[in-house]
C-alpha cells in the first residue's frame, strides 16, 4: 500500500492516491467475510475471545 501511494505522488496525480484506500477496504471486508466466518467456524468461542484482545487491522499496544 505504501509503494502505491509513493507511485501516486511521483506520478503527480493525487486522484490516485484514492485508490490504496479502497483497496485497503475491499481486503478488510473480504477477510471479514471469508478468513474471519472461517476461522469462527473452527474456533468458536476462543476465536471470538481473540478477537477481543487484538485489532483486526491496525497494530497498536493495549495498556498493561
Amino acid at each position: 500500500m505504501f509503494i502505491c501511494i509513493g507511485i501516486s505522488l511521483f506520478a503527480g496525480n493525487l486522484w490516485l492516491l484514492v485508490l490504496p484506500f479502497v483497496f485497503w477496504r475491499l481486503m478488510a471486508f473480504m477477510m471479514k467475510r471469508t478468513e474471519e466466518k472461517w476461522l469462527h467456524d473452527l474456533y468458536g468461542a476462543e476465536y471470538d475471545a481473540y478477537c477481543k484482545r487484538v485489532n483486526r487491522t491496525w497494530p497498536w499496544f493495549p495498556g498493561k
